[in-house]
């Protein structure tokens, strides 16, 4: 009688498809942190290898940022 919640990874069913399933929460756990240092190892080693920094092109700008963590 327990909410049924799922932890998710890249490649999982979608949340509505989790949802048609009884699914009520999901979790991305480490994925989001993960991602991230994705990141920075392929910026640092792209600043090593070709001393280039086109890996850390944001697709958002401080004025986005700023809105989404003041509210």
């Amino acid at each position: 009688s327990a909410p049924l919640n799922i932890m998710v990874w890249a490649g999982a069913p979608s949340v509505a498809e989790l949802a048609k399933l009884g699914v009520r929460r999901i979790s991305l756990g480490a994925a989001i942190a993960q991602a991230a240092y994705s990141l920075v190892r392929d910026a640092a080693a792209e600043i090593l290898r070709y001393g280039t920094y086109d890996t850390t092109r944001a697709e958002l700008t401080h004025g986005d940022l700023n809105t989404a963590f003041v509210h």
